[in-house]
């Protein structure tokens, strides 16, 4: 009786020089009473495929630098402003804060740009639970909003091999998405933050509407959105987790999604300790 083996992982070739097609090929060995007699080639022609994707970042990098240098001038207006004592502070500092969220936006959707994240040049160390409270307040207006409380536990004095801004960037994306996936005056969302071995650990845990194996398997695709997200018009983009996890992994951490006890998720962040 003839069977087949596993499939080898997909390959992308390249074919011809002018004009270029790109194939997605699959081999596959044919095995009949134990002995391999034949092969199946499976091949796809993506080349439509991955001249969108091109085109698509692209115009996310022009886009994002072409934001990036007026937010850069009005956040230097705003400081400017906010030193000045006959200022309107509290106007000038809602105006800063919503161009750095802004602006934070737009770092994102240049990093979705690019296949790769380089951060030789934005190394440094954290510590731990001041960006882990720093993050909480920016998110603390939306819980709010949403009468959603956000509870932070107790958080040991560490200090991890990341900039403050990347670890920022990545507690801010994980409690804020714990946010507005749990229902409006749902429970509330637990930020701890703990050592474990050589590695600083975040753990973000909400009681909201959860994720199948499925979806927390996607989740960090670019611009993946979860039939839930796009059902109920939850704001975002669907590239926040993919950077954070991009922005972990080149530090030698990572970010997880587990199934909450009994619903809910839990978001887990590892960087290694200074």
């Amino acid at each position: 009786m003839a069977g087949r083996h596993p499939a080898a992982a997909p390959r992308v070739l390249q074919v011809g020089e002018d004009p270029r097609r790109v194939l997605r090929l699959i081999v596959r060995a044919v095995i009949h009473d134990g002995e391999e007699i034949g092969i199946v080639a499976v091949a796809q022609d993506v080349t439509d495929l991955i001249h969108a994707v091109e085109v698509r970042d692209r115009f996310l990098s022009t886009v994002g630098h072409e934001f990036r240098t007026p937010l850069t001038v009005i956040l230097g207006h705003a400081d400017i402003a906010l030193m000045r004592e006959d200022g309107d502070h509290d106007r000038w500092t809602a105006v800063e804060r919503s161009a750095e969220r802004l602006l934070r936006l737009v770092e994102r959707l240049i990093a979705a740009g690019h296949s790769s994240l380089d951060v030789e040049s934005r190394s440094g160390v954290a510590h731990v639970g001041a960006v882990v409270k720093h993050a909480v307040r920016e998110v603390t207006a939306r819980a709010e909003e949403r009468g959603i409380q956000i509870v932070v536990e107790t958080l040991p004095d560490l200090s991890a091999q990341i900039a403050v801004r990347d670890l920022f960037s990545i507690v801010e994306e994980l409690v804020r998405n714990a946010v507005e996936f749990t229902p409006a005056g749902g429970p509330a969302v637990v930020v701890s933050a703990r050592a474990d071995g050589r590695d600083a650990v975040v753990s973000v845990v909400d009681r909201g509407v959860g994720m199948s194996a499925g979806e927390r398997l996607q989740a960090f695709d670019r611009f993946y959105r979860t039939p839930d997200a796009r059902d109920h018009a939850v704001p975002g983009t669907g590239i926040g987790l993919s950077i954070a996890a991009s922005l972990a992994e080149a530090y030698g951490g990572s970010v997880t999604l587990d199934a909450g006890d009994p619903d809910g998720t839990v978001a887990t962040l590892r960087v290694p300790v200074q």
